[in-house]
This record gives C-alpha cells, structure tokens and sequence, in this order.
C-alpha cells in the first residue's frame, strides 16, 4: 500500500489510522523511489508515505507532477493499492483534482485507489469524484485509511471463499 500526500502530518495520520490492521506500507521499490527522487528537491528523501506537495512545488507543472507521481505509484507490481489525500481549496481546484484522479482511475483500473479530501471545497469534490463512478473518496486521511481497511478484510474474505470452493 503507497500512501501519497500533501503533507507529511497527513502521511502519518494516515499510518496512524493502519494501527491493528495487516496493511503493510512497505518501502518503496527501487524503481518507484528512484522515479520519485529524480523529480524531488535534492533536500526531500522519498519514502512511503509520499509526501508529494514539495515534488509538485518544483514542477513547472503541479498538475502534471501530480499525475506522474500518482502513475508512478499505480505503475507499480510491488503495491496492492494507493490511498491519495489532497486538499480542495476551491471548486475549480476540486475540479481539477476530480478529473486527475478520475484520469488515474482509469489508466489502472485493476489498482484500487482511494481518496481522502479534506478542504473547504472537499464535499462539492468527494461528491463529483463519486458520481464518476471510478474511486471513492472521503473527507479525511482517517476515513480513507478505514475505507482501504475495509476493502482489503472484503478481498482477503473474498479470495479465502474462492479458494475454499464455497
């Protein structure tokens, strides 16, 4: 599981919220920390959670080192999913981050991704994002956390039945 994140506070929220489950959030592979490090400031060291906002702040483009990031992470065989949190300042920003996340979604729709997004445009954001169909999406790292938590018990519930011939 990558954790990727505007801040690193919300990075350790969000592994705080993991306590008392069997989600790993591993390190990071070669090729997904290299890829990440090669976009960083020389002073970051990339690591899991993906604190991604000082990556995105010496992009030309955030949007654009956003989506690469999130691909890099969603690229990746050696990571069963990704929990993303940004804020939604805005509508128009939470428009935008609806229409990046929704683009990812569909780029790797074998990799769950969920969203928590706080912010004072979080709930028009959540709302749209959930009406595309593709993730969902919460208000909070904790909320997100708990939804991934819930969706890997149902996985592992799922394949022991299949595997049981119920």
């Amino acid at each position: 599981l990558a954790i990727a994140t505007y801040s690193g506070a919300a990075g350790i929220m969000a592994l705080d919220s993991l306590q008392g489950s069997d989600l790993v959030v591993p390190e990071l592979s070669a090729y997904s920390a290299g890829k990440l490090q090669a976009m960083a400031p020389s002073w970051l060291h990339v690591g899991n959670p993906v604190d991604f906002w000082p990556i995105m702040m010496g992009q030309p483009d955030r949007g654009t080192a956003m989506r690469d990031i999130l691909n890099t992470l969603l690229s990746d065989d050696e990571l069963d999913g990704v929990i993303v949190q940004q804020l939604a300042f805005t509508p128009l920003h939470g428009e935008a981050l609806r229409m990046r996340l929704s683009n990812q979604a569909n780029e790797h729709p074998y990799k769950p991704m969920i969203a928590g997004i706080p912010g004072p445009a979080s709930a028009e954001c959540i709302a749209n994002i959930q009406s595309d169909g593709k993730l969902v999406a919460y208000p909070s790292p904790e909320r997100a956390t708990r939804a991934f938590k819930h969706l890997w018990q149902y996985s592992k519930l799922r394949n022991g039945i299949a595997m049981s011939g119920i």
